[in-house]
């Protein structure tokens, strides 16, 4: 009974597992980041989605495994059950966590639309778990989470596929070795080059022909497996895959698989040397900041040679002027900003500013990209000097935050000279909230 109920995996079943968890992992990974670009979110690192992935896909597991163990115990005292291994007072949750999910499956659907519930409910966990990881709303995790894991499917049945038709390949001699030496010294004679050269063309047409026996069977596999595919499409097209087109296919597949694998490993790389480079990236603004090519004094600021408009920016209802803009974007990814995107963003962030702003004639810096919010914060902050002691009223008001313009992230910072003293100062804009503290009105002249 225990072989029926627990899965029990051959050394090579084992190997081949852990082949395809190798592969798939980063496969997952990318799938994962291309569903979030697809839903207009912001894309995790792929170190992070590598970890979000199998976090995700165990916790729903255990959440199955619990949620059913918890209908087992619910029907356990039934008879049918009682006439199982499930029925016995030793049975309990660690040998449940390791039954195979199939008779789980079985077990939990004597109870009517039980099992459809569970499902419902595990979606939902991992729904919450995707919010929790990549901060999304809820029913945009359920929708990413469904897209997610229909293409990771996909790839498994793709991956599995092209693994089990290797495996068969590299697990044969292939039948192509020829004795080269003994053909270079039957070449050396005039009198035998043809000769050799007949037999070597016989060799490998041998070889050749070794390798169709042992690839033959695999490919037949693989048409019964695509054949309610096949079946759909034209006959001419059938008939040229039944005349060798499948090699075609298959070469054409494994070139453009072997490229894309090139391109995602060279991503992974990338990613895991994303600290490095972080780290160079700080240093640098550091160096920077120390040899004072990012400082600012705003008791220096010029003040707009023009006079303000009829409609004016307010800073928590302080009419006030711009003097001073900071761009960074986040991280490496994405184009690179100039100083003439500043009036686009800042038309982004609160319609009209942008037009406003230009009767201000700001200071724009762009400064190299800027790896979280709050190392942001803290470098502008650091870096725009308010000649005012804290504590003390000021006209001047600095003001950052993030500004998400579809997929891309740009950190934004602005120094604001207000028409009055106040106390207000410092302003960090959390979660893209400049409309809390930006306004245009139109003000009395």
């Amino acid at each position: 009974m225990d072989s029926l109920l627990h899965l029990k995996l051959t050394e090579a079943q084992w190997i081949s597992f852990i082949t395809l968890l190798v592969i798939g992992l980063p496969v997952a990974a990318y799938i994962l980041r291309t569903c979030l670009s697809l839903f207009n979110e912001e894309m995790p690192s792929y170190r992070k989605a590598m970890f979000i992935v199998p976090v995700v896909a165990l916790g729903s597991y255990l959440a199955f495994d619990v949620l059913s163990y918890l209908v087992l115990l619910a029907i356990r005292d039934s008879k049918t059950i009682q006439r199982t291994a499930f029925g016995q007072p030793g049975f309990g949750f660690s040998q449940w966590l390791f039954t195979a999910l199939p008779i789980k499956w079985a077990v939990i659907s004597f109870i009517p639309l039980i099992r459809y519930t569970l499902v419902f409910i595990v979606i939902a966990i991992a729904g919450i778990l995707q919010v929790f990881f990549l901060t999304i709303p809820f029913r945009k995790a359920l929708f990413i989470f469904a897209a997610q894991w229909t293409a990771n499917l996909f790839a498994y049945l793709i991956i599995s596929n092209v693994l089990h038709f290797c495996a068969g390949l590299i697990g044969h001699s292939s039948g192509l070795h020829i004795d080269i030496n003994a053909k270079y010294e039957a070449a050396i004679s005039n009198d035998k080059a043809k000769e050799a050269l007949n037999e070597a063309n016989e060799a490998v047409k041998t070889g050749l022909h070794s390798v169709h026996e042992r690839a033959d069977p695999m490919l037949n596999e693989l048409k019964e497996n695509l054949k309610p595919i096949t079946d759909r499409l034209p006959a001419p097209v059938n008939r040229f895959l039944d005349s060798g087109g499948w090699w075609l296919v298959i070469g054409l597949l494994s070139v453009i698989f072997m490229l894309w694998a090139r391109s995602l490993w060279k991503k992974i790389k990338r990613a895991f040397r994303k600290g490095k480079l972080n780290k160079k990236k700080l240093l640098l603004s550091s160096e920077k900041w120390a040899s004072g090519e990012l400082f600012e004094d705003l008791s220096i600021m010029t003040p707009p040679i023009s006079r303000p408009g009829k409609n004016r920016v307010t800073v928590k209802g302080i009419p006030s002027r711009i003097y001073l803009i900071i761009m960074a974007k986040a991280g490496g990814a994405g184009p690179d900003l100039s100083e003439e995107q500043s009036e686009a963003i800042l038309d982004y962030v609160l319609p009209g500013l942008g037009e406003v702003t230009s009767r201000d004639y700001p200071r724009v810096r762009v400064w190299e990209p800027q790896y979280s919010p709050e190392g942001f914060t803290q470098m502008f902050n650091q870096n725009i000097r308010v000649p005012e002691p804290k504590g003390t009223k000021s006209n001047w008001i600095i003001a950052n935050g993030t500004v998400k313009m579809g997929r891309d992230k740009i950190y934004l910072g602005i120094a604001f000279f207000a028409d009055e003293p106040n106390l207000v100062r410092n302003i960090a804009i959390n979660n893209d909230q400049w409309l809390d503290v930006l306004r245009i009105e139109t003000l009395n002249q």
